[in-house]
């Protein structure tokens, strides 16, 4: 991300927005809001897996299951 290259589709983007945040106010509470946001569930998966493994707690608020079946 210092490099100004970061982008959305890299794994390490959200976790570094999330540090950087996190910096400001190690007090605050962080939220990541993916809504509308059209991604393979690899991705997905791979991106929720690696905030869980650094301790980022995750919730679930709304699961659209309509593109299912």
């Amino acid at each position: 991300m210092a490099s100004g290259t970061a982008s959305m589709n890299d794994n390490g983007y959200n976790l570094e927005l999330f540090r950087i945040a996190h910096a400001a106010d190690p007090n605050v509470k962080l939220f990541l809001n993916d809504y509308n946001v059209v991604s393979n569930s690899y991705s997905t998966n791979q991106r929720l897996d690696t905030l869980a493994q650094v301790g980022v707690p995750i919730w679930a608020t709304e699961l659209d299951v309509g593109s299912f079946g």
